[in-house]
């Protein structure tokens, strides 16, 4: 019986030697290459094609704000999800985006865009907890900081906290970062 199994295991290291690819030149490849996180097109192709951010969509059109996310300059785009504006709607008493008044609608999404480019991996960024002050479409600033998990969060020292619920997105017009709330400046 030994025997057996000693012939059938010799059978199947053969087998799998045989099967093994040999490699003639191997190179390491980082996980973490320069084109993860890379999406071809405008934050506006980005956020029509993820179903998470069909709401932002809809306010977009709205407000009539496509050429805000389609810009060529180099922006930062904090895209609430829609789980963001349902929340925003029992908060501030609306039943969906059409009640917004429309100048209110805007300045919401204006002050998501912030003129500048805060990426993690950006070594100038590398320091947590470091509150970096970036202008807004707005006119109001957003600050951008990130904790010891490397998790960004906005506005920190604010009464509104946002921690990122998905970052560093890099459509071909700057970086988007996803949350899960509204944010709203609150010093």
């Amino acid at each position: 019986m030994r025997r057996i199994q000693s012939i059938l295991y010799s059978i199947l290291v053969i087998i799998f030697m045989v099967s093994c690819e040999i490699q003639e030149d191997f190179e390491y490849e980082s996980s973490t290459t320069p084109d993860a996180g890379k999406f071809e097109g405008s934050a506006l192709d980005y956020i029509k094609n993820d179903e998470s951010l069909s709401l932002l969509n809809k306010a977009i059109n709205i407000s009539k704000l496509e050429d805000l996310f389609q810009t060529n300059e180099i922006r930062t785009f904090v895209c609430p999800n829609d789980k963001a504006f349902n929340d925003y709607f029992k908060q501030k008493g609306y039943e969906s985006l059409e009640e917004i008044p429309v100048e209110i609608l805007r300045s919401i999404l204006r002050y998501h865009v912030a003129k500048g480019y805060y990426y993690t991996h950006d070594p100038e960024f590398m320091d947590v907890d470091k509150l970096i002050e970036f202008d807004t479409e707005e006119g109001i600033p957003m600050f951008f900081s990130h904790n010891s998990n490397f998790q960004i969060q906005i506005n920190g020292g604010t009464k509104q906290i946002i921690t990122v619920y998905i970052s560093n997105i890099r459509p071909d017009n700057g970086v988007i970062h996803i949350t899960t709330k509204i944010a709203e400046y609150q010093p």
